[in-house]
């Protein structure tokens, strides 16, 4: 089997925890068999095309125009990855399927999809109705607009948790047989930790986007009650965003400001190190529509205490692997902080299950594997379907012929093509 997938980030282009999921799903499944182009965003210094661990990754840059703002660069990306997928095709081609990772890259996979009559697989990693609970302008009504459009061109649409399938049930009136629930994953040999290693540092530790509905502003409303209880603790956070310099002011407001270390986007082995060094690891989202972090603490030793919300709450079993607390709610958030920095015995009770969980249950064999099923049967419908057979083979000629009319630089302004 065949399929090229469409992400706007990939490693080493890392914005949140797409680009890990998009890198260990490509993995994984080639390591079934599966032959996996990945169609990503470049950044300055990138190699246009490589391989690595078998899969095929094609690097593009958005045209060199500057923007008036994010959603016309991404029209602009969009268009560049159509350009580089029709040469794809064209050049590497066949694919069984296209699987294009949310909406930032809905354009170019529907017109990928219909010139080449591929069958397309969409999954939704999050949605802009659920990130702002509601939309509330012209913009988030469009980027909405645009992850419903890809739904409804997707033949599958595959989502990370429970949570999500009711939200895009609700949001876009989808159908339940049009989805499937696979979770994110993790690898713990990447994180390297013995999780009951003893002499763990009292470090409170949030890894994330700066991003409101992370909820990082409830936990250093938490601070200052738990360096009353624990003054040897310290608070980390990790990752970039919009909110980092409203959160900086807010931490020195509270007067935690020379406890906090704000750390921005690390790599990935400095961040293994401080899940390592980390006592407690928290996430107090307030949208969480899996929270792959959650996973990565689970195996790396530190015990959790997330928010009650969302697929961090199917993820965390309370008082099993975890503690859930109330979304928004500091004063409890400070509670189950303190207990866990002064109660050994509950914090290595709560790692252990958590990190059996992680391996048992989130393997990227395992979530390959439920992939692969929702790829054959997919390629199995199309195969029947009328939608593959009404299209003649002189339309299919002529799609294709412009295709490499576009790709050889020989569509002409004002040239039609009937």
């Amino acid at each position: 089997m065949r399929v090229l997938m469409l992400t706007w980030e990939y490693p080493p282009r890392v914005v949140g925890g797409l680009a890990r999921h998009v890198y260990h799903l490509a993995g994984a499944l080639s390591g079934r068999g599966v032959e996996v182009h990945v169609l990503t965003c470049g950044q300055e210094g990138s190699v246009p095309r490589e391989t690595q661990a078998r899969v095929t990754i094609h690097r593009v840059q958005p045209y060199p125009v500057t923007t008036p703002g994010f959603l016309p660069w991404v029209l602009q990306l969009n268009v560049a990855m159509l350009e580089q997928g029709v040469s794809i095709m064209e050049g590497e081609g066949p694919f069984d399927l296209i699987h294009a990772h949310d909406w930032l890259v809905a354009l170019a996979a529907r017109a990928l999809k219909h010139l080449y009559r591929t069958p397309l697989i969409a999954t939704i990693h999050a949605t802009e109705h659920g990130r702002h609970q509601g939309l509330h302008n012209p913009d988030q009504r469009y980027i909405s607009g645009v992850e419903w459009y890809l739904t409804y061109e997707a033949w599958k649409v595959i989502c990370c948790s429970q949570y999500m399938k009711s939200d895009l049930m609700s949001v876009f009136g989808l159908p339940p047989e049009k989805l499937a629930v696979i979770p994110n994953g993790i690898d713990p040999g990447q994180l390297a930790a013995d999780p009951l290693a003893p002499g763990r540092s009292p470090n409170v530790l949030f890894v994330g986007r700066l991003v409101p509905e992370k909820g990082v502003s409830v936990l250093l409303d938490a601070a200052p009650r738990v360096l009353e209880a624990c003054p040897e603790a310290r608070f980390i956070v990790v990752g970039s965003g919009p909110a980092a310099s409203e959160l900086q002011h807010r931490a020195a407001g509270a007067g935690v400001g020379d406890r906090v270390t704000f750390a921005g986007y690390v790599d990935d082995e400095t961040l293994a190190k401080l899940y390592r060094l980390a006592a407690v690891a928290v996430f107090p989202s307030l949208y969480e529509p899996f929270g792959i972090v959650a996973l990565e603490a689970m195996a790396s030793g530190a015990a959790l205490v997330v928010s009650d919300t969302g697929g961090l709450a199917e993820i965390v079993e309370h008082e099993v692997n975890g503690i859930k607390t109330e979304p928004g709610n500091a004063r409890a958030l400070a509670e189950h902080i303190i207990r866990l920095l002064t109660n050994e015995p509950t914090r290595q009770r709560l790692v252990a299950a958590a990190y059996q969980k992680a391996v048992r249950d989130y393997s990227w064999p395992g979530i390959a594997a439920a992939t692969f099923g929702v790829y054959t049967a997919t390629v199995a419908a199309h195969r029947d379907s009328s939608w593959r057979r009404d299209l003649s083979s002189e339309m299919i000629r002529r799609a294709r012929a412009l295709g490499r009319q576009m790709l050889a630089g020989q569509y002409g302004q004002g040239e039609t093509h009937g």
